[in-house]
């Protein structure tokens, strides 16, 4: 039997940068609120601003669009949708950065996806109905999870 998914919060704005703080800190409060340790609710909130940020950036890039943030909860997880209406990009095809080159020799760019994709459970995208739709999820700590090592 599939898992039952709850909408704990959806929004729906414009993407413009300066909202960005407001969309994230509502994120970590839903996903502390769902039982999201501390650490892990500000790795949430990094991420979320990081994907808002981008998606006001790139999505968008001469007048704003509107972006949407879906967060569910399921089981042992939290589930995070972020999507825009903007022309397609795929994230995810971004080059890790060079981490080990010099700041001179680093092109700018791509710290904050590489942040993304190490501080989230699993990220991924999709390109539907002429929109991004960008998810990641985490999960909430549970017995079997901290036996695995999981939900830290």
């Amino acid at each position: 039997m599939a898992t039952p998914w709850k909408i704990l919060a959806e929004l729906r704005c414009q993407a413009l940068v300066g909202l960005a703080p407001h969309v994230a800190q509502m994120a970590g409060q839903v996903a502390a609120h769902a039982g999201l340790p501390a650490e892990r609710s500000e790795y949430v909130q990094l991420a979320v601003e990081e994907l808002f940020v981008n998606v006001c950036s790139y999505a968008y890039p001469d007048e704003p669009g509107d972006v949407w943030l879906t967060i569910r909860a399921g089981g042992p997880r939290l589930e995070f949708d972020l999507g825009d209406e903007g022309g397609p990009f795929d994230p995810l095809a971004v080059a890790e950065p060079g981490l080990h080159a010099s700041l001179a020799d680093r092109p700018v760019g791509g710290l904050g996806l590489y942040l993304v994709r190490n501080l989230t459970d699993d990220l991924r995208y999709r390109r539907r109905d002429g929109r991004n739709e960008l998810h990641f999820g985490m999960l909430l700590p549970t017995a079997e999870n901290e036996a695995v090592g999981g939900g830290e």
